[in-house]
């Protein structure tokens, strides 16, 4: 299972996480299916845990190309929503920063990558400061 898409209406957060190997496809398609969950806000934050992560299967222009459409699919996202991607691993950190860099400009989210959980979880408000403590009291 690549992704896992959990929302926790309570938080306003949407948890996306992703396992073993992906491509910017199949990150495109867990955006879609956040766009059209019933329990999705606006002005949600999201919560991109890349600790799994064990490969990515995209390069440059076809992650541009899928945050081009996650730009579209999202369009009516309040500016300065928070989206922390949290991203222990080299390979996870060096997708993130590449997302965050192709999203500047195109996703008015306030984005941040983040190596240690408790940065991630801070940058979204939330007060825990381990991952697993979050999804415990979240859920």
């Amino acid at each position: 299972m690549p992704s896992q898409l959990t929302i926790f209406p309570e938080r306003n957060l949407a948890y996306l996480h992703y396992a073993g190997r992906t491509t910017a496809t199949q990150c495109l398609g867990t955006s879609r299916t956040l766009r059209d969950h019933p329990l999705r806000r606006e002005d949600q934050g999201w919560l991109v845990d890349f600790s799994a992560l064990e490969g990515f299967g995209s390069d440059f222009d076809e992650m541009r190309a899928a945050v081009q459409q996650v730009a579209l699919q999202h369009d009516g996202q309040p500016p300065d929503t928070p989206l922390a991607i949290y991203a222990p691993s080299d390979l996870g950190f060096g997708v993130g920063r590449m997302y965050q860099q192709i999203c500047a400009g195109l996703l008015p989210m306030r984005i941040g990558v983040f190596r240690e959980a408790d940065r991630a979880l801070a940058h979204l408000g939330q007060p825990e400061v381990e991952l697993a403590a979050f999804l415990a009291k979240a859920r």
